[in-house]
C-alpha cells in the first residue's frame, strides 16, 4: 500500500525545508542538505523527522556573521564558510531543491505515477504558506527568489572535472519547476 504521496511530500517539506529556510533567513546558516547528508526518520510510514548529518559543507552569510558579532568572536574573518549573501544563497538552492528535492520528488513522481510537477506544485505551495505565516523580511525575498527566479543552479560535475575545478565546481542554469506565474 503506497502512502498518500501529497501528504507526504508536504509533511516532509513542513520537517525539511521550512526550517533550512528559516535558519537561513535568522543566522545566515546555510546547509549543505544534499541527499547524501539528509536522514529521515518515518512514524507509521510518514516523515516525522528531519536531519541534516555533516555540518562540513556550511555557508555562512558574511553580513549577517557581521551583524551578529560572529567575526573574529566564533568565526575567523578569513574563514572558508563565510560567503557573500549571494553565494550563500546559491548554495542553499544547489543542496536543498536541486540536488535534494530534484531526488525525492523524481522518486515520489515514479512511485505515484503522477507526472513530477504536481509534486514541484507542492513544493510552490509549501514555500507560499512558509511566506504568508513568517514577517521576516529576509525570508520573505529568499522565497520570493525561489518561487519566481527563471532558473535554479545545478552543478555541472563532468565539466568541472574536465576542467579540474572539484573545489570551485562550475554551474549551469536549469529551469526552475516551483516558478509561479506572477501575473
Amino acid at each position: 500500500m503506497q502512502p498518500d504521496w501529497t501528504n507526504w511530500l508536504r509533511q516532509y517539506l513542513h520537517l525539511s525545508m521550512k526550517p533550512l529556510l528559516h535558519l537561513y533567513a535568522e543566522t545566515g546558516i546555510s546547509l549543505e542538505a544534499h541527499v547524501q547528508n539528509a536522514m529521515l526518520r518515518l512514524h507509521q510510514g510518514m516523515p516525522s523527522t528531519f536531519y541534516v548529518r555533516d555540518l562540513e559543507g556550511i555557508s555562512i552569510n558574511v553580513e549577517l556573521a557581521k551583524q551578529r558579532g560572529w567575526i573574529n568572536t566564533l568565526l575567523r574573518e578569513d574563514s572558508p564558510v563565510l560567503y557573500s549573501e549571494e553565494q550563500a544563497r546559491h548554495r542553499l538552492k544547489y543542496y536543498f531543491f536541486v540536488n535534494h528535492l530534484s531526488h525525492l520528488i523524481a522518486r515520489i513522481s515514479y512511485y505515484s505515477g503522477k507526472e513530477e510537477q504536481v509534486y514541484w506544485a507542492i513544493a510552490s505551495d509549501v514555500l507560499q504558506e512558509i511566506k504568508q505565516a513568517s514577517s521576516h523580511a529576509l525570508l520573505h525575498n529568499l522565497i520570493q527568489d525561489l518561487l519566481t527566479s527563471a532558473t535554479l543552479p545545478a552543478k555541472a560535475n563532468l565539466l568541472s572535472r574536465f576542467h579540474q575545478r572539484g573545489e570551485t565546481p562550475l554551474y549551469v542554469e536549469i529551469p526552475n519547476p516551483m516558478r509561479i506565474d506572477e501575473t
